[in-house]
């Protein structure tokens, strides 16, 4: 079952931006958070799941 989660990406001098990620396991969220955050070069993802705060992964 597929579950939409709230990413806030954070880049050094802004403020977060929201992106919706739909993620069929935990594991697949933890791949998406890390690939995110390379990506990005961000300073931060924080991963949400109905406004609630689930992880935040530092750059």
């Amino acid at each position: 079952m597929l579950t939409t989660y709230e990413f806030y990406v954070a880049q050094k001098d802004s403020a977060p931006r929201f992106v919706p990620v739909l993620c069929g396991s935990e594991l697949e969220l933890m791949r998406r958070a890390r690939e995110m955050l390379a990506q990005e070069a961000a300073e931060f993802v924080e991963v949400r799941r109905g406004g609630e705060v689930l992880l935040r992964l530092v750059g």
